[in-house]
């Protein structure tokens, strides 16, 4: 069953911005920094949302890795599996696991070095990359989103899921560099979690994939896509 959301049309558009050191040091120790900046009009506005993930497909790893924000800062801290492509073919599944914090309705300066990031995420210097290290957007090249919310999945059981459909293109330009159809659900607990409406939704993800073949790009993630528009090297496999 489907709830369509009736303001569905009506996208929220934003810019998307990596930080990076110019090595890819923390995207290497599967750290990433992320900005998100709400268009107000046909411009960024100068208000935003901070993000600091660690991204890996050992879920113990990814909940033993410490991840805080600055004493202060209305900071919200999760933890997410994400279920993504596998690479060889269509209609499979892999799990890769995120421990992430975010800082909503934002306007302070930026800074040039991981220490002036530590500031606002401590625990970033636990990703063993100097203190001076400069800290830089990942690409020249701007990625504007375009977010569509389109309305609540149900998979029975009493468990729903919020879809959306999310438009990367490059700011200057307009190009479409990638789309991303997803749906998500949130709980307290993993173990009571009843199976038919995860069973259900996982087969759904798998058929949909196959429904949908010709537009699917398998081995692939939206930050990959956005670090690989730098024209450099990867030396980081999600």
């Amino acid at each position: 069953m489907v709830d369509e959301n009736p303001r569905w049309h009506t996208p929220q558009v934003r810019e998307v911005t990596f930080f990076d050191t110019p090595r890819f040091d923390l995207y290497r120790r599967s750290y990433i920094l992320r900005r998100r900046t709400p268009y107000r009009g046909d411009k960024p506005a100068e208000r935003f949302e901070l993000t600091m993930k660690f991204r890996h497909p050992d879920p113990d790893l990814a909940w033993r890795t410490r991840i805080d924000f600055a004493k202060g800062l209305p900071g919200v801290v999760k933890f997410k599996e994400e279920l993504l492509l596998v690479a060889t073919g269509l209609g499979g599944m892999r799990s890769v696991f995120s421990h992430t914090c975010q800082i909503k309705n934002q306007s302070m300066a930026l800074g040039r070095t991981l220490g002036d990031w530590a500031k606002i995420f401590p625990a970033v210097i636990d990703a063993n990359v100097a203190k001076g290290a400069v800290i830089v957007p990942v690409a020249k090249v701007g990625i504007e989103e375009v977010l569509f919310d389109l309305g609540i999945l149900h998979f029975g059981g009493g468990r729903n899921a919020k879809v959306d459909l999310a438009v990367w293109r490059e700011r200057e330009t307009q190009r479409v560099l990638v789309g991303e159809f997803a749906f998500e659900t949130m709980f307290k607990h993993y173990g009571r979690l009843h199976p038919r409406p995860k069973h259900r939704s996982e087969r759904f993800y798998r058929l949909l994939q196959r429904e949908t073949g010709a537009w699917v790009d398998l081995g692939t993630t939206k930050t990959k896509l956005a670090y690989g528009l730098s024209g450099r090297k990867l030396d980081h496999d999600e």
